[in-house]
């Protein structure tokens, strides 16, 4: 029988190529769950998927995130590409590249605190968020540990990651 959430995501990430793609990762720990089958494909796909059965939606509420975290469900938080998209003030669109999905396990919310991303770059982070883990097409992004989910979501559209459970 598989161990909690949190135990499964710090063994799996730690394996070979698990950091390095997030829809991998999502589904290398769905499959720990025999949940699989309803993450095939990238974030983009996984994301559309979340509003559906057998999903269970939380939408776009951080904290209920990290409570049913906390009762053991299996939480993701996802933005597609198109969510990922923003304007600045002088109205320059700056286009995600893809989608992103992340796996929230308990202890948040996160702190504000500033982060050294996997190249040595500080990044603020502002805090009140869901932990989480993931894999990330970007090396900088490439986490072997819990992180959090405003260390990997663009702060612009940090209040639009949609969240989604499964009971397992």
């Amino acid at each position: 029988m598989a161990g909690s959430v949190e135990a499964t995501c710090s063994d799996i990430i730690k394996k070979p190529g698990m950091s390095s793609g997030c829809n991998t990762f999502v589904q290398a720990v769905a499959k720990v769950y025999g949940k699989d089958d309803l993450f095939v494909g990238n974030a983009d796909s996984i994301r559309t998927k979340l509003n559906v059965a057998p999903f269970k939606p939380i939408g776009k509420n951080p904290n209920l995130a990290t409570s049913c975290a906390m009762q053991g469900k299996l939480v993701i938080g996802a933005l597609s590409k198109a969510e990922a998209t923003w304007k600045d003030s002088a109205g320059h669109q700056h286009s995600a590249v893809m989608g992103h999905v992340v796996v929230v396990v308990p202890g948040g919310p996160s702190r504000a605190l500033t982060i050294r991303l996997q190249n040595g770059t500080a990044q603020p982070c502002r805090g009140g968020y869901p932990y989480c883990y993931q894999g990330a097409a970007n090396p900088a992004y490439r986490f072997l540990a819990r992180t959090q989910v405003d260390a990997v979501f663009p702060s612009h559209v940090l209040n639009d990651v949609y969240y989604a459970y499964l009971d397992i």
